[in-house]
């Protein structure tokens, strides 16, 4: 008579109890819909910033970097969606 003390889990299938995230879920699709939302819009605000910064600069800043009043008036004339 044979004694066994341990189960013989050797032939015993494990299953995870989750399940792994398919990068096709509709989740991580919103998710990356919205860090791409806010990755655009980070870009346009800095794009209105640096725009209403040039027209605060003077003649001779202006010089200095190559462009005139009316170019500096009409960049900063661009909606901030518009690159």
């Amino acid at each position: 008579m044979s004694m066994m003390f341990f189960r013989d889990v050797t032939e015993e299938k494990v299953t995870p109890n989750w399940t792994p995230v398919a990068p096709e879920t509709p989740c991580l699709q919103q998710a990356s819909r919205r860090q791409s939302a806010i990755g655009w819009l980070r870009e346009g605000w800095r794009r209105r910033r640096t725009r209403l910064y040039l027209t605060q600069l003077d003649e001779r800043m202006l010089k200095d970097i190559g462009v005139t009043r009316v170019e500096a008036a009409r960049e900063a004339a661009k909606p901030f969606w518009l690159p």
